[in-house]
């Protein structure tokens, strides 16, 4: 009978206390801020991991660039020096 007694006073109370009311949104919307944040972090995470495999690509594409010039510049030193 006390708790019941306790537990409405305590809604009585929360509903007619205007500063319970805005606590409560404001925890909501700091709670909805914070997911937001999360999935805005993720994805710039999720962006900094796709633009540094991006990177890498492109050094490994000019390493195999460069190995063809050198390839080609041998052959051509090579046909130079001993005729076919």
């Amino acid at each position: 009978m006390y708790e019941a007694y306790d537990k409405l006073k305590r809604v009585v109370f929360e509903a007619e206390d205007p500063d319970f009311q805005r606590r409560e949104l404001n925890n909501k919307l700091q709670n909805t801020l914070e997911e937001k944040e999360k999935s805005i972090n993720m994805f710039l995470n999720e962006t900094a991991k796709l633009k540094l495999q991006l990177e890498e690509a492109k050094i490994n594409n000019e390493r195999i660039n460069l190995k063809l010039k050198s390839y080609y510049s041998s052959s051509f030193v090579l046909d130079y020096v001993i005729p076919k």
